[in-house]
Formats: structure tokens, C-alpha cells, sequence
């Protein structure tokens, strides 16, 4: 999907950095190699960008489809649905749950404890791992009906399905309501 928003708005592959640089994360970064995608070859390389591509949404593929919903959203200055964030932050509680379960199972299971509870431990994983396999398809297919719709911003309405409320950007305050006189 980033390949393909990344051509639509004219920036593949110069426009290419792992998770779009949105999370800072613990990857190699253009800035800390000096300009280089990966620290192999210029990120204007197609096959380097590809490459590195391939495997940041092989190894992290949920913060790679964040960025990119994130990319087309800060593109179109389209700001998230207070139901979208909510449905994120149980996505979010949920893994969170999983992994506090696994530690207790863990450490019940080395107590010689019953083996219920990683099986318990198993259940809660495998339903955080569908929602947010869910979510992970959500994001993808909001993302792809920005991009289908054109790169273009189109402030008020329009038709197709709405992702979000035009605003000055993600992070900013929306625009001020105005009364009805």
C-alpha cells in the first residue's frame, strides 16, 4: 500500500523511509546514516527502497500500516475519527492484556503451576491477534479509498467514505465551529 501512495503523490522512491519516519523508531533512519535508505544505497534507488520496504512490512507491518494511513491523512490534512482511536486504543489494550497474560502464564508455569492459565494466556493472544488483524485491515482499506478518491484535498463534503474531518493537520486542533445565525 505505501508503494502505492508513495506513487501517487509522486514520491517513490525519494519519498521512501522506514514507517515514513512517524514513529522514530529504533530502525535506521535516513537522517542517522547520512541520506542513505537502509545505510546501503541512496533512497532515490528504486530496488534499495523496495528492498527496505519489503522488510519493514515483513517485520513490522502494523507500524507500517499506520504510517501510511498517516502519510495519506496528514497529505489530504484529514484528522481521525474519534471512533477510529478508540477502536486503536482497545487494539492497543488488548495486546497489552496478551502480553501481561503471557508473563503470569510464564511465570505460573515455572512455579509449576496449573497449565490452565497459558491456555487462557493462548485464548487472550489469539483474540488481541484478530482484532487487530481487523484494525490492520481497517486502516488498510480507509487507506486505500483516500488514494482511489485522488491525491487532491477537498475541503467539505464530496461523496465516497468518509475517513475523517479536513483540518490543518494531524496534531493541530480542528478549525472552530461555527453557529448558525
Amino acid at each position: 500500500m505505501r508503494h502505492k501512495v508513495l506513487k501517487a503523490y509522486g514520491q517513490w522512491p525519494q519519498g521512501y523511509s522506514c514507517c515514513q519516519s512517524y514513529f522514530g523508531c529504533c530502525c535506521i533512519s535516513n537522517e542517522t546514516i547520512g541520506g542513505g535508505c537502509c545505510g546501503i544505497l541512496p533512497s532515490e534507488s528504486a530496488a534499495t527502497a523496495c528492498c527496505c520496504l519489503c522488510l519493514e512490512t515483513w517485520c513490522c507491518a502494523q507500524p507500517a500500516i499506520q504510517a501510511t494511513r498517516f502519510y495519506v491523512m496528514d497529505k489530504k490534512q484529514l484528522a481521525p475519527d474519534p471512533c477510529d482511536n478508540r477502536i486503536i486504543a482497545f487494539s492497543n489494550c488488548l495486546q497489552c492484556l496478551a502480553c501481561i497474560c503471557e508473563i503470569i502464564a510464564c511465570i505460573v508455569s515455572i512455579a509449576g503451576g496449573p497449565s490452565e492459565i497459558q491456555d487462557i494466556a493462548r485464548i487472550i493472544r489469539l483474540i488481541a491477534d484478530l482484532v487487530l488483524l481487523m484494525v490492520m485491515g481497517c486502516m488498510t482499506a480507509q487507506t486505500n479509498v483516500e488514494i482511489n478518491a485522488g491525491t487532491e484535498i477537498k475541503v467539505g463534503g464530496g461523496g465516497g467514505i468518509p475517513v475523517g474531518v479536513p483540518v490543518g493537520g494531524r496534531g493541530s486542533p480542528p478549525p472552530p465551529l461555527e453557529m448558525a445565525r
